[in-house]
């Protein structure tokens, strides 16, 4: 399947759980989303992936020093794919925030924090 972000540029999704670690359901590797065979694909999860596509377009080069050597950088990248998943999926900003801290191993943000992230509004 395909997706476009930006309306122009490609995002590919394949269903794989050969590269996905066995605690995500999917990511994003620069124009592959990578999702899980044994997941029931859902638009909260497959929105939240092409968040992580949009920010790799973006951020090229630099998104995956940013996001494996940064704890503020991967809060940043995931508060904003989670705001889609909460937008299309309706989980809540606390249990969201309680998965980040533990999925992400985040010992410099509190729950609280990301909850906070998550529930203001854009500007």
């Amino acid at each position: 399947m395909i997706k476009f972000v930006y309306k122009i540029l490609p995002a590919f999704i394949i269903r794989n759980n050969t590269f996905v670690p066995k605690h995500f359901t999917g990511i994003a590797l620069w124009m592959f989303v990578l999702i899980r065979r044994d997941i029931k694909l859902n638009e909260g999860m497959l929105q939240h992936e092409l968040v992580h596509v949009r920010q790799q377009y973006r951020w090229p080069f630099i998104y995956g020093l940013l996001y494996y050597l940064s704890q503020t950088w991967r809060v940043k990248f995931e508060v904003e794919a989670y705001k889609k998943t909460i937008e299309y999926n309706k989980r809540t900003p606390r249990s969201i925030a309680k998965n980040i801290v533990k999925s992400y191993k985040i010992t410099k943000f509190s729950e609280e924090q990301i909850y906070k992230l998550l529930t203001e509004k854009e500007k």
